[in-house]
């Protein structure tokens, strides 16, 4: 800090950088010149209001957080209660326009979970998470998924060739055995 009428001024530079670095757990010091000490309890009294001011901020923040999250929560239960009545229903005979109006439940049962992850998702941003949105090749993608479709399928085949392979060779082993 600069010179005021030749005297140099540390107080003044700590307290106005420490606040600038949003440090605000400090006391500010204290002059033996009466317009020094008026300016620093003005800066004592500006840094307390600040400082209050702030925590009052982050905790409605964090009550806000903590209520979104409660939402969510109370919404995930009864959609999931909706979910399994779908599926429960999808299991028995329904004719066509059943099907039409269980379709229209189960797409708009989607549409909601997707709304209650982006809102929990939004709240864990809002709460310092970092919520990675990257945009991705969906034919790419979806050729992954069908690969991976693909070799599974593959792998079933394969099973019920070795069980086969396996039970064929159950009548040759027992004949095997018969010899000895």
């Amino acid at each position: 800090m600069r010179n005021i009428c030749g005297l140099s001024s540390p107080l003044f530079f700590e307290a106005t950088e420490r606040i600038a670095e949003q440090n605000l757990d400090f006391e500010v010091g204290h002059s033996k010149i009466k317009e020094f000490e008026d300016v620093l309890n003005s800066f004592s009294d500006m840094k307390n209001n600040l400082k209050s001011s702030l925590e009052k901020q982050w905790s409605e923040e964090q009550l806000k957080r903590e209520q979104i999250a409660a939402l969510a929560h109370g919404l995930k239960t009864p959609l999931t209660v909706i979910q399994g009545n779908i599926d429960l229903i999808n299991e028995i005979e329904l004719d066509g326009e059943q099907r039409l109006y269980v379709g229209y439940i189960t797409e708009s049962s989607g549409q909601m979970g997707v709304y209650i992850r982006t809102l929990i998702d939004i709240s864990r941003t809002v709460a310092r998470y970092q919520l990675n949105l990257e945009e991705i090749d969906i034919a790419g993608y979806m050729e992954q998924i069908e690969n991976i479709e693909l070799n599974t399928e593959l792998i079933k085949e394969i099973k019920k060739l070795l069980i086969l392979s396996q039970i064929t060779a159950i009548p040759y082993i027992q004949s095997i055995c018969l010899l000895i």
